[in-house]
């Protein structure tokens, strides 16, 4: 938790209202944007008043469909912790987000190869690693390593079976890699198919259906459903 002076109470109060109403209460979220924002001017040099403030700018662009426009500043106060504490792993995970909804795969690879997830299991959110996981295996994929991601696919599924009776693992319910099935399923039968897409879709509906007895994927899912678009 940030170590902010006892006056700070009031944000993490407002933060809670905001997470709580999620996007719905615009008044709460302006509100936590200009009380982060006085932080941040106050005490300049702590970076647990920049999380705070990235954390709001985070639910600001949760607030606007995470339109790309909102995206650049919450990022650019992680990677303001990040060059101070290079090791700050919630910063990392936040910076793994963002990066990923701009595209920018190397960025993502780079930053979940500096997670630890012993950090998350003892803040009780071992889901949080689980989930920069699946991005950066989607990143390796579209960097064209097929095999790092393959290999990272099986020992990622393996870690949602071993963990199938946490119920806050659920919160990790694997999108992308479910829309990248679907994507690549609904192309597979196509004349611009090949043999190691097909290939691709058989490994994934193959990993993906172990995944099916934990409720982290729907049985439906897997079947002749129409693609789903991948949420950037």
């Amino acid at each position: 938790m940030p170590n902010l002076p006892e006056e700070a109470s009031h944000i993490y109060a407002l933060m809670s209202e905001v997470e709580e109403q999620y996007s719905e209460d615009a008044a709460t979220l302006s509100r936590l944007l200009e009380e982060t924002e006085r932080f941040v001017r106050a005490y300049p040099d702590s970076l647990d008043a920049h999380y705070l403030h990235g954390l709001a700018l985070y639910s600001l662009w949760c607030h606007h469909s995470r339109d790309s426009r909102y995206v650049r500043e919450p990022l650019d106060e992680m990677l303001h912790i990040l060059q101070i504490e290079p090791s700050a792993q919630f910063a990392l995970w936040f910076a793994i987000v963002f990066s990923e909804h701009l595209g920018d795969d190397g960025a993502v690879v780079a930053y979940f190869a500096r997670l630890n997830r012993k950090a998350f299991i003892d803040e009780h959110k071992d889901w949080w690693y689980l989930l920069a996981w699946e991005y950066a295996l989607c990143s390796h994929l579209r960097l064209g390593r097929r095999s790092v991601f393959e290999e990272g696919l099986r020992c990622l599924v393996q870690e949602f079976v071993k963990v199938a009776d946490d119920v806050e693992a659920l919160l990790a319910r694997p999108y992308r890699l479910v829309a990248l099935y679907q994507d690549l399923r609904a192309g597979s039968g196509g004349p611009d198919s090949n043999v190691g897409q097909r290939e691709l879709v058989a490994l994934l509906e193959e990993q993906l259906a172990l995944l099916v007895p934990g409720g982290w994927v729907k049985a439906e899912e897997l079947g002749d459903t129409p693609p789903l678009s991948v949420c950037k």
